[in-house]
């Protein structure tokens, strides 16, 4: 209960995840009257890594030609994820008999009944910057109803001969860096950290897409491409990635009903382990601000899906070294009458992104 004349002084720790640039806050008091948050202090500041989209492989045009903007929407939905890392990822550099032959699931083309594109290999000893992660991007006629498809790279090391021991040196310490990107818990096993060169997504080429910033143009039949692109983003960053050689991050920590990262069981609007369903969340599962999450197994039409704090948590569990995804929000207002007011909290991302609290 509010009294009249009195003024309510709101401060509130809230959920910015799935924000992309600065934040910004405005306040929905419930009696007709919004204002500006007066502060709004939240980490803004990113971290130091970055993905880089190649388009080789997009042998549609799907990001070509006169669908080129879709580029720099996709970069958007890279960057809502990989903006909150703090990792620092080692350069592939190769030299002399330092050698390696990076591939992907062919972005563009692959199997009519097999949603995963067929196994390409790529340009023999590509250069990979430090802190870079490529992600191989295209498009084809996905089957069922997929829409959406990403997943880690893979490589394999050409034989080399007649090596001095100092060579031999150089080529093991090469092929630890491919393997894990100067991340320690990549090269045990069971893996407790991930460093991946890269990926692929593939893009269902006949589905009705929504491409834009601004969530309000989405119609009730669109999919919203930002969400979709965010979600393939973080399997190529390991949510929900199995490998047969090795128990990855996510293996050690998932059966194929629940996910028990301890971050992630903080982060969930439930008790104990959160529920999965085929390396996704499942059904109905919402974070702790009860926000629903971006990687369940299926995301809806008409509308945008943001990571969450729930997502963000199970990357932190899989090895990534995750940020403050956390706004303080501070504000007040003289409400002119006696009663209860619904308060809500509308949080912005100057790129991309709404996400709305109810604080009261």
């Amino acid at each position: 209960m509010i009294a009249e004349g009195a003024v309510f002084e709101l401060s509130a720790t809230l959920s910015s995840a799935g924000l992309v640039g600065s934040t910004s806050a405005a306040i929905e008091w419930g009696d007709g009257f919004e204002s500006p948050a007066t502060s709004v202090n939240g980490p803004d500041a990113t971290g130091p890594l970055r993905i880089r989209f190649d388009y080789s492989l997009d042998s549609g045009n799907f990001f070509g030609g006169a669908n080129q903007f879709r580029r720099a929407i996709l970069q958007t939905a890279a960057d809502a994820v990989i903006h909150k890392f703090a990792d620092n990822l080692s350069a592939i550099t190769p030299a002399g008999k330092a050698e390696w032959i990076p591939a992907v699931f062919h972005s563009s083309s692959g199997p009519a009944n097999q949603p995963v594109g067929t196994l390409v290999s790529l340009p023999r000893n590509l250069v990979i910057a430090s802190n870079e992660i490529i992600i191989y991007a295209g498009a084809r006629d996905l089957p069922g109803n997929r829409v959406g498809v990403g997943g880690t790279g893979s490589y394999s090391f050409p034989a080399a001969s007649n090596l001095t021991p100092a060579e031999i040196q150089q080529i093991n310490a090469f092929r630890e860096v491919v393997a894990g990107r100067g991340q320690a818990g990549a090269l045990a096993s069971p893996q407790t950290d991930l460093g991946p060169w890269g990926g692929s997504i593939s893009f269902d080429s006949q589905t009705q897409w929504y491409f834009g910033n601004d969530a309000s143009g989405i119609g009730d039949d669109d999919v919203d491409f930002i969400s979709i692109a965010t979600h393939e983003i973080a399997h190529v960053l390991g949510f929900g990635i199995n490998r047969t050689d090795a128990t990855t991050s996510w293996d050690r920590l998932a059966t194929s009903t629940e996910f028990a990262g301890p971050k992630a069981r903080a982060a969930y609007q439930g008790n104990g382990n959160v529920p999965l369903q085929n390396d996704h969340w499942a059904a109905a599962v919402l974070d702790q601000y009860s926000q629903p999450t971006l990687m369940a197994a299926q995301i809806p039409r008409g509308k945008r899906q943001l990571f969450t704090e729930l997502d963000f948590a199970a990357m932190d569990d899989i090895g990534w070294d995750v940020l403050s995804t956390k706004s303080t929000i501070t504000a007040n207002h003289r409400f002119p009458d006696d009663g209860s007011y619904p308060v809500r909290v509308v949080l912005r991302g100057s790129r991309s992104g709404e996400i709305v609290h109810e604080v009261a």
